[in-house]
């Protein structure tokens, strides 16, 4: 009877912490808790394959926050020469070199990075409304995981835009934008000393494609000088060119256009 007993409460308290639910706003403060509070600097390898070939580009991103950030990219290997980008992300605009002439433009709804490096609950909020994202909060998965599940839920053929929180950590596993493009986050660590937490593993699909980025090192930046976040200071400009645009080539440009 006494290993009943036990056996019963410890499944009602199961239950109940797998069922319980926190409020919407408490999952956004928490998930915007774990973004960094300084400048890091992050390298990582963007894997592209079409089933036969690979290539590999890797980057140097420097991010403070969710609104200020510069990549610095460049192919590796026989992509070396091929492959070239600087970018100044600031203030929703995203400032590049093209020959002479800087560019500035929007940045696009699918440039995933930004959402990585959120400080606060204003701006989740912001990011939900701007992806018409309801505030409904539910149990689901995501990676394998339980998670917060964050907006309407959407049938197999209409996918809408949502966003999965891990349930015990807080971290965002998932994120679907109103393109339907999705992004997956696994492996979070912290370095040594921090208390913020960032995804190693981040994976793309869209329109039946997918991208895997592998994060190589993270660390913080606190001696950053404010100038690495000048748009009008860029120098080298930016060019990807191809000998044959097979379809590889394709998806690269596509993923720099789209998602950069």
């Amino acid at each position: 009877m006494k290993t009943f007993f036990t056996l019963t409460i410890v499944q009602l308290f199961y239950t109940f912490s797998y069922a319980f639910i926190p409020p919407l706003e408490m999952v956004i403060s928490k998930t915007a808790g774990l973004s960094a509070r300084q400048t890091i600097l992050f390298e990582q390898d963007v894997l592209f394959t079409d089933g036969h070939r690979e290539a590999t580009v890797r980057e140097a991103w420097l991010m403070d926050g969710d609104r200020k950030l510069k990549m610095v990219a460049q192919g590796v290997g026989e992509y070396k020469e091929r492959i070239r980008l600087v970018a100044i992300y600031k203030d929703g605009s995203r400032t590049t070199m093209v020959g002479k002439n800087k560019i500035t433009e929007p940045v696009g709804r699918d440039f995933f990075e930004r959402y990585l490096g959120i400080r606060s609950s204003e701006s989740f909020n912001q990011l939900l409304t701007d992806f018409s994202i309801s505030p409904q909060i539910r149990l689901s998965r995501a990676a394998g995981a339980i998670a917060f599940a964050i907006g309407s839920p959407s049938l197999p053929k209409e996918p809408g835009p949502q966003m999965w929180v891990k349930q015990d950590t807080f971290e965002l596993l998932k994120l679907r934008t109103p393109s339907g493009a999705e992004f997956h986050f696994e492996n979070f660590t912290s370095p040594e000393g921090q208390t913020w937490s960032y995804p190693k593993t981040k994976k793309i699909e869209w329109a039946g494609k997918s991208v895997l980025i592998k994060v190589k090192t993270i660390a913080p930046r606190p001696t950053t000088p404010a100038t690495s976040f000048v748009p009008q200071l860029i120098e080298n400009p930016s060019e990807i060119s191809f000998a044959e645009r097979d379809g590889l080539a394709l998806t690269i440009e596509e993923f720099y256009k789209r998602f950069r």
